[in-house]
Parts: C-alpha cells; sequence; structure tokens
C-alpha cells in the first residue's frame, strides 16, 4: 500500500486485479483441474477427508439429481443443516446448475423458517442437523408433508416448496434421502449437466444470507456469483495477504457469510485446503485438531480466540505450524490481539466487514503488530471507504463518523424490502455500515461501535466501544459492556458493567465521556 497523507477520511485502494467473469462452478473446475488430488475439505468430527477431484465428482452427481427432480435454473433451493460435507455437495450442485442457496440459520426454529422459504420462494429443502428432530419440527408447520410424496409437497404455508431432502439416516415421509439424490444424478446424461453449467453466468444469483437487525426481523441479503468470488480473487491476486493455498481450520456456520466464504468459497476458487469444525467445539478439540492437522491458517472468532490463549498458557502448548490467525465479527480487546501474537507465535490479522459488503477493512502481512492491534484495517483492496457526518459529507481525519463503503462485491439487495436497501444503499452506490469510525491519516481505521449505540448525554454523542477498550486493558478487568441509563436531566447516563465474579458489578460516572478515560478507569475499578 503506497504511504498517504491524508486531510480527509476518505480512501480508494485500488486493484490492478482483473475481475473474474466466470461463475463459482466454472471457477471450481479450474481449480480441480490444477489440485486434483489434493484434499480439499476435512470435516474431524465426522472423520470425513474428500479430495478436489472426488468433491467434484460427488457435487456432479448431486446436481445431476436435481435436474432429474425438475430444478430449473434460478429455483432456490435451502439449506437448514450443520457444518458437515453433504452441505459443500450442496452448495457446489446447486452453484453450477444455477439455483441460489438460501443459508438457513441453524437457530432458527420451524415458525421462524416456514415463513422465510415462502419470502425466498424457495423450491426445494436440504435438511438435518444431529441435535434435533428437525423433520418433526417442520412437519408441525407444514403438515401435508408427512401424507405428500417425495418431490410433490403442495402446502398453503410455503407456496412454492416442493422437494424435501433429509440427510438424517432413516427414511422420512414426503422427502427424498440424500444418497438417492446422488443415485439420480448418476443416471444423467453428462451432456446435459454440461448444457446446464454452461447456462450460468456470473451476474446470477448466487446466495442469499440472513441477518437480524436491530428489531431482530432477519433480513435477506442477496449475492451474486461475482460478489460472492470477485472479492477474493482481487485480494489474493494483489499478493497483501499470505499464501493461501495453506489448510486452514475454521468453525463458523456455513449458513453464515464468513463460514461459507472460509470453508466452501476460498478453497473452491484457491486450493486451499478447509478443515471445518463446529461452532460448538471446546477449545481442547480446535487444540488438537491445530496439532493432529498442522494446521496453518486460523479463522475463529474472538470469544475462541479468547479460550485458546487462556488453554495454551495454562498446558504451556506451542504450534510450529500455525503462520497466521485471522479473527474478526465481533469487538475483540486489543490485549487479546496481542495476546494471540505472542502465545500462537502466528501473525495476526484482525478483519472488519459485513454481509452485504463482504471484507471492508484489512491488515497484511507487513503491517507491525502495534498497529494491527490498535486499528481496525485500512481500506481493503479494491473498496473505497469514507467517513460521514450525519448530512453524509465526509469529515476531516481523526473525527468520528459512519463508515460508509463502496465495492465490486456490495449485497444486491434485501430480498423483498426495497425500502431497507435504499436506507443502507445508496444511489450512488455506497453502503451504509451504521457503524462509527475515525480514519487517520494513513487511511487506518478505528471501529468505535455502532450507530445506533451511541449515548447521547447532556448533547455529548459517547461511543461505548472507545470506553470499553480503555477499561478492559486494566489488569482487574476481564471483560465489560458499556451501556446507556435514561437520566432524567441528562437524557442518558453512562453504565459500565462487569461479569467478572459471580455478581456483576456496574457503575455510572456523572463526567464519562471520552475525553475523560483516566476519571472513568479510576472509578470503575475502585468498584471491584
Amino acid at each position: 500500500m503506497e504511504k498517504v497523507k491524508l486531510t480527509r477520511s476518505y480512501y480508494h485502494h485500488p486493484s490492478n486485479v482483473q475481475l473474474h467473469g466466470h461463475p463459482i462452478g466454472t471457477v471450481f473446475q479450474q481449480t480441480v483441474n490444477k489440485y486434483r488430488e489434493k484434499e480439499a475439505l476435512i470435516f474431524p468430527e465426522d472423520n470425513v477427508r474428500i479430495t478436489f477431484d472426488d468433491l467434484n465428482k460427488r457435487s456432479n452427481e448431486f446436481a445431476g439429481g436435481l435436474i432429474k427432480l425438475g430444478l430449473q435454473h434460478g429455483d432456490r433451493l435451502g439449506v437448514w443443516s450443520d457444518n458437515h460435507l453433504e452441505w459443500a455437495i450442496v452448495h457446489l450442485a446447486a452453484a453450477k446448475i444455477g439455483l441460489p442457496v438460501v443459508h438457513l440459520q441453524v437457530g432458527f426454529r420451524a415458525h421462524q423458517l416456514v415463513p422465510l422459504l415462502d419470502k425466498t420462494k424457495c423450491t426445494a429443502l436440504v435438511m438435518g442437523l444431529a441435535s434435533r428432530d428437525l423433520f418433526t419440527e417442520i412437519q408441525e408447520i407444514v403438515p401435508e408433508l408427512k401424507d405428500a410424496k417425495a418431490g410433490e409437497l403442495q402446502s398453503t404455508h410455503t407456496s412454492t416448496l416442493r422437494v424435501v431432502i433429509n440427510l438424517d439416516a432413516q427414511c422420512r415421509p414426503g422427502t427424498f434421502k440424500f444418497n438417492t439424490i446422488l443415485d439420480l444424478g448418476k443416471q444423467l446424461d453428462p451432456g446435459k449437466l454440461l448444457e446446464r453449467m454452461n447456462k450460468v453466468e456470473v451476474d446470477d444469483l448466487s446466495a442469499i444470507f440472513f441477518t437480524s437487525g436491530s428489531t431482530g426481523t432477519p433480513k435477506a441479503i442477496v449475492h451474486t456469483h461475482g460478489t460472492q468470488i470477485n472479492k477474493y480473487i482481487v485480494l489474493f491476486g494483489s499478493g497483501l495477504v499470505d499464501d493461501h493455498c495453506s489448510k486452514s481450520f475454521m468453525t463458523s456456520p456455513f449458513a453464515h457469510l464468513g463460514g461459507a466464504d472460509c470453508g466452501l468459497i476460498i478453497p473452491a476458487i484457491s486450493g486451499a485446503t478447509a478443515v471445518i469444525g463446529s461452532p460448538k467445539m471446546e477449545a481442547s478439540d480446535i487444540i488438537k485438531i491445530l496439532i493432529d492437522e498442522q494446521i496453518e491458517s486460523l479463522f475463529l472468532l474472538p470469544h475462541l480466540m479468547f479460550d485458546i490463549i487462556n488453554f495454551c498458557r495454562i498446558e504451556q502448548l506451542s504450534f510450529p505450524s500455525l503462520k497466521t490467525a485471522y479473527t474478526g465479527g465481533s469487538m475483540m480487546p486489543d490485549r487479546l490481539l496481542k495476546s494471540v501474537s505472542e502465545v500462537l507465535k502466528a501473525k495476526v490479522y484482525r478483519a472488519y466487514g459485513s454481509t452485504e459488503a463482504g471484507g471492508v477493512l484489512m491488515h497484511r502481512t507487513d503491517s507491525p503488530l502495534e498497529l494491527t492491534i490498535s486499528k481496525d484495517g485500512f481500506p481493503s483492496v479494491g473498496c473505497e471507504v469514507k467517513v460521514v457526518d450525519a448530512t453524509g459529507r465526509i469529515v476531516p481525519v481523526n473525527m468520528c463518523g459512519e463508515l460508509w463503503a463502496r465495492n465490486s462485491f456490495l449485497f444486491l439487495y434485501y430480498l423483498g424490502d426495497s425500502e431497507k436497501t435504499k436506507e443502507v444503499k445508496t444511489p450512488d452506490g455506497w453502503y451504509r455500515t451504521g457503524d462509527l469510525a475515525v480514519m487517520n491519516e494513513q487511511s487506518y481505521c478505528r471501529i468505535v461501535g455502532r450507530k445506533t449505540d451511541t449515548i447521547i448525554r447532556a448533547a455529548l454523542n459517547i461511543y461505548p466501544a472507545e470506553i470499553e477498550n480503555v477499561l478492559i486493558q486494566h489488569p482487574k478487568v476481564k471483560m465489560v459492556q458499556v451501556v446507556p441509563i435514561a437520566d432524567e436531566r441528562l437524557h442518558q447516563e453512562v453504565c459500565a458493567c462487569t461479569c467478572r465474579t459471580a455478581q456483576g458489578h456496574q457503575v455510572t460516572c456523572p463526567n464519562a465521556s471520552v475525553t475523560s478515560m483516566d476519571q472513568l478507569t479510576k472509578l470503575f475499578v475502585s468498584s471491584q
């Protein structure tokens, strides 16, 4: 990255990497041709390993089976499952024949799921969870399923759903077993599969993800083949990150963008081997995998990083193979990032992004540790970033405002919600992140909180994250949350809470603001 000296909080990180004009299926085939016998995916909990060649063959078979069932280009296919090999096979199969995948979160219950199936107009649903009987759950909401012939479901609750594919070992009324679809696909003329694959374009819809807004109502975020793969084509082609063909480990659900990217998209386009865990894994289980599989890159959410660091300190463990550790998805204390570097002996990457915009801020291989810790990153390659005031005007550097981003990887729209789309996506292509940030003269940004989380005390804007980042540095403070409390005179008062003991503590600070951190820290710690 060139050295810059900004006066306004705007930076465009140009890219000399050509965007890809091919859909996911075509790019995956190119990867298979290069890394045919290399392991593509490993699922240690299931004792499953598969090469790129075998993954390609099985996804072709499943794609053929879906064609035999009559699914047409553009029909939507929902997946409601834990991280398993079947998820990856379904994902690639759907991408190859132009079926947008609806990523359904494991935590959804049937009464939440069924309206979403109707909203997204799902024609088919693949479902299976080890911990829950999904068939019984969904049958209570869609009673027609128990009497339906497989592939011919008709229900008033889900107007378009007609095919249900069951990942359970046992047969279920009205559903197909997963292996039945594979067997059907083996009967399809390969020429017909190729014909369908050739119809898929890079701008076709590829995925719909769900995320909850401040009201808790899921928003359906629509992406294309191009928006999913080109952000990594650009990133890898720029040379700003370490070798992306290494063996990586992650636990994020495939239903989330981060899990789908790290566990499905990156291996498919780069030849990396992804070792996939589950979000419920314990630190000891993860550490065993890091050692047994000689993991080189680690993708974990902050709370799992915290658990692993503590476990390693107690057991005095190290991982010679580990080169890089990536984290993001929520606020991460600076001291935890420093611990990752010190304990794991790995290069630390802090990433910032969203389901709507992908990666917005990033660090690079030669970023010094102190910069990686103190900042969330600079604008990702191929991305424009600006910090604006309430009117949308760019603010001077080192001034807080809302972070906006613009790139070639933005989501298309919120499905069925044009008003919400207009709220966050401007006519000229900027995405309003809703996060508050400060950009310095070198374009490095620090996220200081959510716009909706701002505490307004006597007309003074106070950003909880800034206070939390200071308090968490104190050795007596393990965890802290700053929240507003209603005040008759000042409108809102600042309250800092901790859960370091069985009994929580809280303290209000009448003079709290980002300019009186010393006073707030002393008052807070004295209450412990």
